[in-house]
């Protein structure tokens, strides 16, 4: 026991394995192909054993009956497929539905025709001409043209009326060769016939000139966009069946034409034809808008356009030719000469008018081509003056970017005179972007840090001083998430260069606030006052000393004599220098000794003897042996 799941994959209950199978668009696809095939493959083969009985089939009467009974069989596949190729376009396109299935019905009455003329020419041994079967046959004709008819677009106006020009010469010049021909032969030949029988005769030749009619439009009507095969099929079919129809009249009135012969392939063929039409549309699908497999107008000849344009002129010239030699008696007229005449007149008229309208069309075209000419040349100028407008931009921007980099090195210059490098922080990414000057204040390059970019931690602890990187923390911090899009701050703090020495950065900071408020961007400058540091301590300390002497001037003015000037003194300095400890020492020259003269919580009861010479001018009690200068301890 299996079941199906939706894609086509059948699975056993028992073991669970997926058995794969063809899916259902696979079997139609592969289906349409072998009904393409099949239908190609009868249509063929029936054209083939046609030609095959004509000849290898001696015996006339059965070579008769062969083709007799062969030709309803063409006729039906033919039908077949041209009703099938009308329902393939049954949601899509009306008109070419009712085309294909015209013709389609035009073949169903060619193929009755053919039925009954086998029934009564093989079943009944009876005459099958006039009979039941002419008026079939005579019914294929303007259907055919219907069909035609509903294949084709209708072109513009002005296309429209040159296109009927055309048709038109070509109609009244074979009109003219056909009555000349055909159908007066026929009248003056048999005049005995009833007046059915004659009109009989006469349809088929008239029935030809529609089929000429409906090739006349096939091949000057055709819309801009068609399939190529079915298109050129037609055409075959049509001219097939219009000289078929041309010889067999023309055989009929010398009394040549032999039934089962060749010329009987020839409706056989247009039957083909008319299938291999059909097959083709109906293999494609996808109508006259399908992008890929068009052909443009005027199709049926393809590359030879100029042929079918010069094609009325020609039978116009073929209709000169038949007056002319009607005129002077060297060819014998089934028509009246005057008749030949108006119907030559009426194709010069209508060749002067073609002239007219192609005079009118050319001059239309030249007034297009020079307005063109004058557009492209006025569009010349403006590309002209565009391009001369682009050359002055270009050579605008030079001079701006030579600017800018001049204003760049310039920047860069005072940037490093000054001491200062720029920067930025991302406060997304976390990323801090320095510039060259910026590392130079650390005594490094981009190139030792391994690039521009950093994150602020390791900035942090590559650069800031342990004691500073907290402060400088919070600086940032402040700077991501003040709401004040206008903030702005500046600090010092100290640094570690990357040889190892302290420095002194001041830094300016602005930030960017996103249109949530949310800081992305802080940038700043940070410049280097290492020595304006050093010297502010430097000026203090000095500050400090100078205070000291004057605070002890101060004090000295105060005594009057030694005695009282020494605990001032030894007061005074032991307060700047922030003890309570210390004496004054005296050298006496007479004992050669130094004598404890004042002291305050030291020791006073020893003196010191002076040293000896080699320890002069070492350590304090040498330097006060050897200068006699006073010291404090």
């Amino acid at each position: 026991m299996a079941k199906s799941d939706s894609m086509g994959v059948v699975r056993t209950l028992a073991t669970d394995h997926p058995i794969k199978t063809r899916p259902v668009g696979s079997f139609a696809k592969h289906s349409t192909t072998m009904v393409y095939s099949g239908s190609l493959f009868v249509l063929i083969f029936l054209l083939g054993i046609s030609v095959a009985g004509v000849l290898f089939i001696g015996e006339a009467s059965i070579r008769t009956a062969f083709l007799d009974i062969l030709s309803p069989l063409v006729d039906l596949a033919a039908i077949i497929i041209l009703l099938t190729a009308g329902l393939r376009y049954s949601n899509r396109s009306r008109r070419l539905r009712l085309g294909w299935g015209i013709l389609g019905l035009s073949m169903i009455f060619y193929m009755l025709g053919d039925v009954v003329w086998a029934v009564l020419e093989i079943g009944l041994k009876t005459a099958p001409f006039p009979s039941l079967a002419d008026g079939f046959y005579s019914a294929y004709y303007p259907t055919a043209l219907a069909g035609v008819f509903f294949l084709l677009d209708k072109p513009g106006r002005g296309e429209r009326l040159k296109h009927a020009i055309d048709i038109s010469m070509v109609m009244v010049a074979a009109t003219l060769g056909f009555s000349n021909f055909l159908i007066g032969p026929i009248l003056r030949i048999h005049p005995g016939e009833t007046a059915l029988a004659q009109d009989i005769l006469l349809a088929y030749p008239v029935g030809d000139l529609v089929l000429l009619a409906a090739l006349s439009m096939l091949v000057y009507n055709l819309p801009v966009k068609q399939v190529k095969a079915p298109v050129y099929w037609l055409a075959v079919a049509l001219l097939s069946m219009i000289l078929t129809d041309t010889l067999y009249s023309y055989g009929f009135l010398t009394g040549a034409y032999e039934t089962g012969g060749f010329l009987d392939l020839g409706w056989i063929t247009s039957g083909v034809c008319f299938g291999l039409a059909g097959l083709a549309q109906w293999k494609t699908g996808r109508g006259i808008r399908d992008p890929e497999k068009t052909i443009p107008i005027y199709s049926i000849a393809g590359r030879y356009r100029t042929s079918i344009s010069v094609l009325p002129y020609i039978l116009l010239a073929g209709s000169f030719v038949l007056l002319i030699l009607g005129g002077m008696g060297w060819m014998t007229l089934s028509i009246s000469f005057l008749s030949l005449s108006i119907g030559v007149g009426i194709i010069i008229c209508l060749a002067l008018v073609r002239q007219i309208l192609s005079i009118g069309e050319n001059y239309r075209l030249n007034e297009e081509l020079h307005n063109y000419v004058e557009r492209v040349q006025t569009q010349a100028v403006d590309l002209e003056r565009a391009n001369l407008n682009l050359e002055r931009d270009i050579e605008e921007r030079k001079i701006v970017e030579e600017a800018l980099r001049e204003s760049e090195g310039h920047l860069e210059e005072a940037l490093r005179m000054a001491r200062m490098g720029y920067w930025e922080y991302d406060a997304i990414q976390d990323q801090f972007t320095f510039n060259d000057q910026f590392y130079t204040l650390f005594n490094t390059t981009a190139e030792q840090e391994g690039g521009y970019s950093m994150s602020s931690r390791r900035y942090l602890e590559r650069f800031v001083h342990p004691q500073d990187i907290d402060f400088v923390s919070k600086e940032l911090r402040k700077a991501n998430i003040t709401a004040n899009p206008e903030y702005k701050a500046q600090f010092e703090h100290r640094i570690v260069r990357a040889n190892h020495d302290v420095g002194n950065l001041s830094v300016l900071i602005r930030i960017r606030k996103s249109e949530q408020g949310k800081t992305v961007n802080t940038h700043g400058v940070s410049y280097d006052i290492t020595d304006r540091v050093r010297s502010d301590e430097e000026i203090k300390k000095r500050l400090g000393e100078l205070e000291a002497v004057n605070q002890v001037s101060k004090s000295l003015r105060q005594a009057a004599t030694l005695k009282e000037m020494l605990p001032i003194l030894l007061g005074t300095l032991l307060e700047m220098l922030h003890t309570d400890d210390g004496a004054i020492w005296l050298f006496d020259p007479v004992a050669n000794e130094l004598q404890p003269e004042y002291c305050k919580r030291h020791r006073t009861d020893a003196t010191t003897p002076r040293p000896s010479s080699n320890k002069l001018a070492v350590g304090i009690n040498g330097i006060a042996f050897a200068y006699g200068h006073p010291y404090v301890v």
